[in-house]
């Protein structure tokens, strides 16, 4: 099945759900088996929102947004990962080396604009 048949398949699930904690095994089990589609940033994102604020488990949301960074092999989605891990880390008091998380995909290519855009304002937010 594909990544977006799959998240599609994942969001009508939802609808069926009304407890966060089932709503964010549903988004983890998709990034575990997408870890490197669009759409597993998508869904990590709803697992940040979902762990870190509705279950106010941040520590949580960190630590399965570094999970889903390591699982992940294509640099764009690594990054994307990593700005996502970035922002939340900043919530929960931890640091996250954002120098590092730009410099892996810059290796690869260089960043566009909004890539650029989106590493400056993470590192507006941290200090």
């Amino acid at each position: 099945m594909s990544a977006s048949s799959a998240y599609e398949q994942a969001q009508q699930t939802l609808e069926t759900l009304d407890n966060p904690q089932e709503e964010v095994q549903v988004f983890e089990e998709f990034v575990r088996a997408y870890p490197d589609s669009e759409e597993a940033v998508d869904a990590l994102g709803a697992v940040i929102y979902l762990r870190g604020y509705e279950l106010d488990d941040l520590n949580g949301a960190v630590s399965f947004a570094e999970a889903a960074r390591s699982m992940a092999s294509d640099p764009k989605t690594r990054f994307d990962i990593g700005i996502k891990l970035h922002e939340v880390a900043v919530e929960a008091g931890k640091v996250i080396d954002l120098r590092m998380i730009a410099d892996e995909l810059a290796a690869k290519r260089p960043l566009n604009f909004v890539e650029h855009l989106s590493v400056v304002e993470e590192a507006e937010k941290s200090g």
